[in-house]
């Protein structure tokens, strides 16, 4: 199964800012693709499903990988910084994850609780998180035999954060078994900030931005297979 962590690519955006030499310059989405503002309806054929981008010029979108796709966006996005950001600041992420796998050969898929395991284990597995909280709920709503998750994580052992424990919010997570899949797939979605714990105060990320994340999360829809 693909070991994938919540917006990885999201560093992409402050690569080479805590390098020993800085160049002052305006945050923006360095190798990934700005997502135009505003923009259609996005096929990801290789993922079974489509999704309409964040409705707003923050948001950068990662190549599309065969089983991994995502937005992200910064807080210090479109700023000009005169000295490197420190590393708290660089560590500050937000973005929508698309991804999918088959089930693992092990794995009970029986409860929520079981799928909610799942999930963890395709977001990077048990070493690195700690699930500090959770609320996890079936949601046949979506179509599919699926689940909604919000949780709080945290994280040590981050390699673009060493040293640091991060703490990882997720809202609107889902994990639904493909509908149309050709053979047996799972489908994870959905928004998570990521940030050193003890560094940011309410609203967050998360809460000042759902006017933009939301509707993208709510938007997908799994396709049939051609």
């Amino acid at each position: 199964m693909t070991t994938f962590t919540w917006i990885v690519a999201v560093g992409v955006l402050l690569s080479g800012c805590a390098s020993t030499t800085f160049t002052p310059r305006t945050v923006n989405c360095g190798g990934l693709t700005p997502v135009p503002n505003p923009s259609g309806r996005i096929e990801l054929p290789s993922l079974g499903v489509s999704i309409v981008p964040p409705q707003a010029s923050r948001w950068c979108m990662s190549p599309m990988a065969a089983d991994v796709f995502s937005f992200g966006t910064h807080p210090l996005m479109g700023k000009y910084l005169e000295t490197a950001p420190t590393p708290a600041e660089a560590a500050h992420t937000f973005g929508i994850l698309v991804m999918s796998a088959p089930p693992p050969k092990d794995a009970k898929l029986d409860t929520p609780e079981d799928l909610l395991a799942v999930a963890q284990r395709m977001l990077g597995g048990s070493e690195r998180f700690r699930t500090v909280e959770s609320r996890v709920v079936q949601n046949p709503s979506l179509g599919a035999d699926c689940i909604t998750f919000d949780a709080i994580l945290e994280e040590r052992g981050n390699p673009r954060a060493p040293g640091l424990v991060l703490q990882v919010v997720s809202r609107q997570n889902h994990l639904c078994r493909h509908p149309y899949a050709r053979s047996p797939t799972l489908v994870l979605w959905g928004a998570s900030e990521r940030y050193v714990q003890g560094t940011v105060t309410p609203p967050s990320l998360v809460d000042t931005l759902k006017a933009e994340w939301e509707p993208s999360v709510r938007s997908v829809q799994f396709l049939h297979p051609r």
